[in-house]
């Protein structure tokens, strides 16, 4: 009776467990869901500041950029497992697609800069929009995202659930559209004694300057017609007009990427059925919208013209704040209570007779030869041993130094030669790129090509540096232009960074920029080319953070050859931009 009666009594305390137990414990470990949500957002722009790219700029007054009317929607699809036997923790993974919208307000936007008109006249421009310019910008990203789920049934029908992750954002595109725009441009001419127009760098105008400006012709005729005076400047070549909408103010902002992003999204769920439950949820988003702001970036320079706003952006990271509803689908193999074991019976012992004991004759243990030792192969064999020597270039000293080996975009050494100037490492054979920086010194790169038939052997390459000093010339590999023109071709930037990084770790440094052309063509228009060429680098190395104070932009065109300009080789030559140190 006693056992009868436990045993009952277990079966009966499983039932209820059974019974009362969460519904957790019975759903299947995946599950698939979608989801909508929409909201709001709020960003923080990091811009570049403008009037670095506007050439030797006065009285700059621009208004900082500002984001309103923002909002956003969008749509998710997950899947995902649930670990444990609560299920309660789990991975989720799926796609993600955010369209959001936001309105780039500026306040202001006036600025004085050197300028050259039609006729090849240097002249200032003065240059101001009617009232604050706004710009809708529209962008669309897709994602993966991966993220942590955390779910807790609080009774059989509702629960809690918390999920939290990073959005690898694959694909985003944006447009820009700005209504009402408009702007005035205004002109001052100096002359020099000789009659030649300069210009006038002087925040007051020069007392004896041309003042093409709207306040200065309504003071002389205050009952004339500004607009028509405009007009026929404008008809005879002077880059001068008053309100003047540009021809187009839409289009595609090409120039983005978007960083990984990271949301946190609490929720309340209630199961419609045993294994289908809705979703209540607030979500928490960061999105980093990278705009790669260009290094000549201007929002109007020629009539007529109008650049998004988003070309002289670094950032904008914009927070997220959405509410959504979705559904998850749970499937595969449920997850069941096991109940309580089953009460033991203990039956009495049986008596055994005792067995024989049989004894084996143990095997004989073989006899072990010795083991030979492993000869250990030379790790450097396979490996060509070089060392690098620094020297100053001028004097033949030795410098110590930091050298890099690269290798594509990979770094395969980062060391250091001491005060001897050498330094010795291992590498295999292929192709690298040589650089070494040396306090006081212009950064020095040579190409290392090591055969395979070198495995084994030694190789010494010497590197020597130029010491920074006043008088010191220089060309820099690689700087080129577009044919006939100012703008400075892709392959350029690499060596430019470079002289970028020197002048800022050597703030005392000042150098000439000078613009060199052949003979090919009209000397004057080869010295206003190499004039246009020297601002362009200079202004593309203020762009990266280099003091305007370093630096004199100088064309000489083709009044200092180092070759003979009658072979293609010397032409070739003397096509170049030079640096010289007149500082340090």
């Amino acid at each position: 009776m006693l056992a009868l009666s436990i045993c009952t009594a277990t079966a009966n305390s499983w039932a209820q467990t059974q019974a009362t137990a969460p519904k957790s414990d019975y759903l299947p470990a995946w599950y698939v869901g979608l989801g909508a949500f929409g909201g709001s957002q709020s960003g923080k722009i990091d811009q570049n500041n403008w009037s670095q790219f506007y050439l030797n700029a006065l009285n700059a007054n621009i208004a900082n950029l500002e984001q309103s009317n923002a909002s956003n929607a969008g749509f998710n699809a997950s899947f995902g497992y649930f670990f444990g036997k609560k299920r309660m923790i789990g991975l989720g993974t799926g796609f993600q697609y955010l369209y959001s919208k936001y309105d780039l307000n500026l306040e202001q936007m006036g600025i004085e800069y050197q300028s050259t008109d039609a006729q090849g006249g240097t002249f200032r421009q003065v240059l101001g929009s009617n009232g604050a310019i706004v710009e809708q910008i529209k962008q669309n990203t897709m994602g993966i995202p991966l993220m942590v789920m955390f779910k807790k049934d609080l009774t059989q029908k509702w629960g809690i659930n918390l999920d939290a992750g990073v959005v690898f954002n694959v694909s985003s595109k944006a447009k820009y559209a700005a209504d009402n725009v408009s702007f005035d441009y205004e002109a001052i001419y100096k002359l020099d004694n000789n009659g030649a127009t300069v210009y006038d760098n002087s925040s007051t105008p020069d007392p004896n300057s041309w003042l093409i400006t709207q306040e200065h012709y309504n003071r002389i005729n205050p009952n004339g017609d500004v607009n028509a005076y405009f007009d026929n400047l404008h008809n005879q070549g002077f880059n001068v007009g008053l309100g003047v909408a540009p021809t187009s103010t839409a289009g595609t902002v090409n120039n983005l990427s978007v960083s990984t992003a990271w949301f946190v999204r609490p929720s309340v769920s209630y199961k419609i059925k045993p294994n289908v439950a809705l979703h209540l949820n607030l979500m928490l988003q960061q999105l980093k919208t990278n705009f790669d702001a260009t290094a000549n970036y201007r929002i109007t320079d020629q009539m007529g013209t109008y650049n998004s706003m988003t070309g002289g952006m670094k950032s904008n990271t914009q927070l997220l704040f959405n509410a959504g509803l979705g559904v998850r689908y749970y499937f595969g193999k449920p997850k069941a209570v096991t109940p309580p074991p089953a009460p033991v019976v203990v039956a009495p012992p049986v008596e055994k007779k005792p067995e024989p004991v049989v004894v084996k004759e143990q095997p004989k243990e073989p006899v072990k030869e010795p083991v030979k030792p492993i000869e250990k192969e030379d790790p450097y064999k396979a490996l060509v041993k070089v060392t690098v020597k620094l020297q100053d270039e001028k004097y033949g000293l030795p410098v110590a130094g930091n050298i890099a080996i690269t290798q594509g975009t990979k770094t395969v050494f980062n060391g250091k030669a001491d005060n001897s100037g050498i330094s010795n490492f291992y590498l295999e054979p292929g192709n690298y790129a040589v650089e070494v920086k040396a306090l006081g010194y212009l950064t020095a790169d040579e190409d290392l090509q090591l055969a395979t038939s070198e495995k084994g052997k030694s190789k010494t390459i010497e590197l020597k540096q130029p010491k920074i000093e006043k008088g010191l010339t220089f060309k820099l590999k690689n700087i080129s232009f577009e044919t006939g023109s100012d703008k400075i071709t892709q392959e350029s930037y690499n060596s430019m960074d470079k002289m970028a990084e020197i002048l800022k770790e050597n703030p005392t440094m000042v150098v000439e920029v000078a613009g060199h052309t052949d003979n090919t063509g009209d000397a004057k228009k080869n010295l206003e080319l190499s004039q246009k060429r020297a601002n362009q680098v200079m202004t593309y190395l203020i762009s990266k953070g280099v003091n305007a104070k370093q630096m004199k932009a100088i064309g000489y065109g083709e009044t200092k050859p180092v070759a003979d300009n009658e072979t293609i080789e010397g032409k070739a030559l003397n096509r170049r931009v030079m640096f010289t140190v007149l500082d340090f």
